[in-house]
């Protein structure tokens, strides 16, 4: 192995090249003021996890802010839901924009999904599609194996745009590592981060 080390002052000029570089410093905003000012304008390249205790809303969150995200110019979301399906996710953001929007009548993610009442889907779809142009939901996929080359994929495919990928949630992923929990997140952590990298997501 032949690796030049050079000192920090040698690589000054690689710093500049780096950060006048968009793509690599580039943060997505988020849309959620406080949250973008907390990450200084938005969500930077590499892996951020999100944990907190069960049925608090990290889903629920994490919807809204893909759908935040995918109503951007330039900003596609691969979200993988690993515990909803993609009917249970359309129908949680049709909801929210049900509520938020003064021209729509309000319905709760069960009318929805329930089609009880006289719904006029066509003006929640109006609504929706430049958010839905934009976001990918994937429902039936848990190996990391898999999930890595749809990244991969995705990534080529969309070569010019800023990519975000959501995975809801890690503990449903399989990885092949039959050690204890931290163990298999462990496994699962480093890999998504080092594709994150590398694909510069």
């Amino acid at each position: 192995m032949n690796t030049e080390i050079k000192n920090t002052t040698d690589i000054l000029q690689e710093y500049i090249n780096y950060i006048k570089d968009d793509t690599k410093i580039k943060r997505i905003p988020t849309c959620f003021n406080r949250l973008d000012n907390i990450l200084s304008g938005g969500l930077p390249n590499g892996l951020i996890t999100i944990g907190a205790i069960p049925s608090l809303g990290k889903t629920t969150f994490i919807l809204q802010l893909a759908d935040n995200v995918s109503a951007l110019d330039n900003t596609k979301v691969l979200f993988f839901s690993l515990e909803m399906s993609k009917f249970d996710l359309i129908s949680k953001s049709l909801s929210r924009i049900s509520y938020i929007d003064d021209e729509l009548s309000s319905y709760t993610y069960d009318d929805l999904l329930s089609n009880k009442y006289d719904i006029d889907y066509q003006k929640l779809f109006e609504k929706y599609t430049p958010i839905g142009n934009n976001l990918y939901i994937i429902d039936n996929i848990y190996d990391l194996r898999n999930i890595e080359t749809c990244i991969i994929e995705f990534r080529e495919n969309n070569p010019s745009h800023n990519i975000v990928v959501i995975i809801d949630y890690l503990q449903y992923i399989l990885c092949g590592n039959n050690g204890n929990d931290k163990q298999v997140i462990d496994t699962i952590t480093k890999r998504l981060k080092e594709l994150s990298k590398t694909l510069n997501i």
